[in-house]
């Protein structure tokens, strides 16, 4: 039914089509359509207004009318009926291009690094011809596999993003998805060349290894090379380098004209080679022919991950290293997917662990370690020696599914990372965990930024392993692991994370974005224990209306009710903390008993230091007037109080139980002051008693000030019928000094 409503919607498309501005070139959109949506699910269409989906496919057209052989284009724009004459409630991001590998892969990555979200994704492949200019002439009616020799295979893009408005932020995407782009097409254009250049170096370490090299591991060198070139690396750049020595390994050199891929423009010299310490330097001396590890970049193509470097060093005829051949690139997922055991350089590894571990491969040991081996993260294994291995393995093992926090690291040999392995109890793992996890590690080696992946099995036993990525220059520090060991455990123990579905849900997603990014993972573990995510919801957006400075209230029924006089009254203050000894007494004065206080402090990740006060309050006996405004004349009042534009005494209870606001108790109290001063026989802490034993009395007052006095809207009429009252009520009070107390404030 799915297919037969799409089939409607897009007849219904076409149909629509004349309500658009058409192209400068005939397309039929009768095939153009059903092309263009072809991969999109259904349920991403249904539901659309026609106007809205046909909308996003002439806008291609249009951009699609120039485009000179080579190039790229983009365009991102947030649709609106009144500029485009179709909208989806998204920004819009259109790319077209020559077809070719990675291409959605690395848009979308682009995009999704960036922070944003992906909520609809088109990518029709379609055949075009198109002038020596590049001006489009047709797009063909045909599958782009059966197109014309003539014809051009072209990727066109359709993705709809978090809404954005800003047109800077569209600029700035722009030129980022071309940067991207740029880099896709260099790699795909170089790949052939850099396989070939891989299997002829397999060949020559085959045909003349080096002097100063063990035979064996010159031949397994070469195996691997070939592995590379049989589809488990995607080669993405690739440099020659001479080794300069001045005297010392001081820096590595590109030679002129070798640079393929990504690496086409790179600079002559490596810094990253040349700003390392002497003693890492060192190890470019090394008769090692392999040089397995990450690269101090992310890739731009394919996937958002540090490239896979490979370097391959060069001997001269006396075995002495004069440079390196440098592979960058990403291992395919053939290779972590195939067993360690048929991986050259891999399966060496495995063969000289289980000679340290003196373990038999049919034991029940040798199997576990075998496994162990199976299971580790396979772009370490590439980089880790046996000898430095054995102790996690040996580690690893000797847990036995025990339910316990253990941290295993090792430290990159050039100084560029901590690679960390946190075995914790499977059923407390989660988002939130491992977030804390993260920063703990992050904070203790003082790292710019974390990459992680997550094991998870039928073992008792979660396994995550976190690459800590140190700033450039920077060393790794000392730090003391047992102490590390130990606060990873406590950081088990988590909140439940919805607070993001929460806040989209509540806001939408464009504020949602905004408002974590000063406050997510800002909130202490107290306040975690004591309030649900979706009740954060509400703090957050106060703290941030507050800015960076100022104070606001709130004041609601509890999450779980106990007593209908109850109420959680919540302080928001940007900036110096609040002193609750101040608060207290102006809670007192309102007449509420305050059963308990929460304060939470709550740092954003914009420096600003914010705080949460919460109070339990329990309000007066007895009916209370005005209530459906109680909440803002309480708030109000509140303010007031802090604000010093009105005093923090007992008369405030007529908030309360009076139904007045700050302003109406503010005239009572200038009655009650004035009556003192002309003369009274009775004190004002009697007499604010009295009046709020006959709260009543008391907004018949109100009432009769406001009716005589009012600038613009006094009533004489009214007055003096509600005087008549007031006498009457008066005749209901029992006691004659009350009475008294009345009489001469009316």
């Amino acid at each position: 039914m799915a297919d037969d409503a799409l089939t409607e919607l897009l007849d219904a498309a076409h149909a629509a089509a004349g309500r658009v501005k058409p192209a400068e070139f005939e397309v039929d959109l009768a095939d153009f359509l059903p092309r263009f949506y072809e991969d999109v699910a259904p349920d991403d269409l249904i539901g659309k207004e026609p106007i809205d989906v046909v909308g996003p496919a002439t806008q291609m057209l249009r951009l699609a009318a120039n485009r000179p052989q080579g190039t790229a284009l983009v365009d991102v724009f947030t649709p609106t009926v009144a500029a485009n004459e179709w909208t989806c409630g998204h920004t819009v991001v259109e790319v077209i291009t020559d077809d070719m590998p990675f291409l959605l892969d690395s848009v979308v990555a682009a995009i999704t690094q960036s922070g944003r979200s992906i909520h609809m994704v088109a990518h029709p492949i379609y055949s075009v011809r198109r002038d020596v200019a590049g001006g489009l002439q047709e797009v063909l009616a045909v599958p782009a596999d059966e197109a014309p020799a003539d014809a051009i295979r072209e990727s066109w893009i359709h993705l709809e993003i978090d809404l954005e408005t800003d047109p800077d932020s569209h600029q700035a995407l722009e030129k980022s998805l071309l940067t991207v782009l740029r880099d896709v097409r260099e790699a795909v254009e170089d790949w052939q060349r850099m396989m070939a250049q891989a299997v002829a170096l397999a060949e020559e370490l085959r045909d003349k290894p080096p002097s100063t090299v063990p035979p064996g591991y010159a031949a397994e060198a070469a195996q691997f090379l070939q592995w590379l070139a049989e589809g488990n690396y995607t080669f993405l750049g690739y440099r020659m380098y001479d080794l300069v020595r001045d005297p010392d390994p001081s820096a590595l050199v590109s030679q002129p004209g070798t640079g393929l891929g990504l690496l086409r423009s790179d600079r002559v010299q490596s810094q990253s080679f040349s700003q390392m310490p002497p003693a890492v330097r060192a190890h470019a001396t090394e008769p090692r022919v392999l040089v397995l590890t990450k690269a101090n970049s992310r890739s731009t193509v394919h996937r958002p991950v540090p490239l896979d470097y490979v370097g391959v060093k060069r001997f001269d005829d006396d075995g002495v290293v004069i440079g390196e051949h440098r592979f960058i690139g990403l291992f395919t997922s053939s290779t972590y997917n195939q067993s360690v055991t048929q991986i050259p350089v891999l399966r060496r590894r495995v063969d000289e662990l289980f000679e340290l571990s003196g373990f038999g491969p049919g034991t029940h040991s040798g199997k576990d370690l075998l496994q162990f081996c199976e299971t580790y993260p396979r772009d370490d294994f590439f980089q880790t020696d046996a000898e430095e291995l054995f102790p996690i393995a040996r580690s690893v093992l000797q847990i036995h599914q025990r339910r316990q926090t253990r941290l295993f690291t090792r430290h990159d040999r050039y100084g560029r990372y901590v690679s960390c392995l946190v075995y914790l109890p499977r059923d407390r793992y989660n988002t939130h965990v491992r977030e804390r996890v993260q920063a703990s590690l992050l904070k203790a080696y003082g790292g710019a930024s974390v990459d992680h992946t997550a094991l998870l099995t039928e073992s008792v036993l979660a396994r995550l392993h976190i690459v800590v990525h140190m700033p450039s220059g920077v060393p790794i520090p000392e730090v003391d692991e047992a102490a590390l060991e130990a606060e990873l455990a406590q950081a088990v123990r988590s909140w439940d994370d919805q607070l993001t579905q929460a806040l989209i849900t509540a806001v939408g997603e464009e504020r949602a974005g905004d408002l974590l990014g000063t406050f997510e993972g800002t909130f202490p573990e107290a306040y975690k224990e004591d309030a649900a995510a979706r009740e954060a919801v509400a703090d957050i957006v106060n703290l941030d209306a507050i800015g960076d400075s100022g104070i606001s209230v709130s004041l609601a029924q509890p999450a779980v009710v106990t007593s209908l006089r109850d109420r959680r009254f919540t302080i928001y203050r940007a900036g110096p903390p609040v002193s609750l000894a101040s608060v207290i007494p102006i809670l007192n004065g309102f007449g509420v008993e305050v059963i308990d206080e929460r304060p939470y402090n709550v740092t954003g990740r914009d420096g600003v230091e914010r705080h949460i006060y919460d109070f339990g309050l329990r309000l007066p006996d007895g009916d209370m007037p005005n209530e459906a405004t109680f909440t803002q004349r309480f708030s109000e009042a509140f303010l007031a109080c802090w604000g010093i534009q009105a005093d923090a005494d007992g008369l405030n209870t007529l908030v309360t139980t009076g139904g007045l606001d700050w302003r109406e108790v503010a005239a009572v109290r200038a009655w009650v002051e004035y009556a003192r001063q002309i003369g009274t026989p009775f004190s004002a802490q009697y007499m604010t008693e009295v009046l709020v034993g006959h709260t009543e009395i008391v907004q018949l007052l109100v009432d009769l000030f406001e009716a005589r006095h009012h600038p613009n809207d006094h009533d004489d009429k009214l007055a003096e019928a509600l005087h008549h009252e007031v006498l009457t009520a008066l005749d209901s009070v029992a006691s004659l000094d009350d009475d008294r107390v009345i009489r001469q404030l009316l």
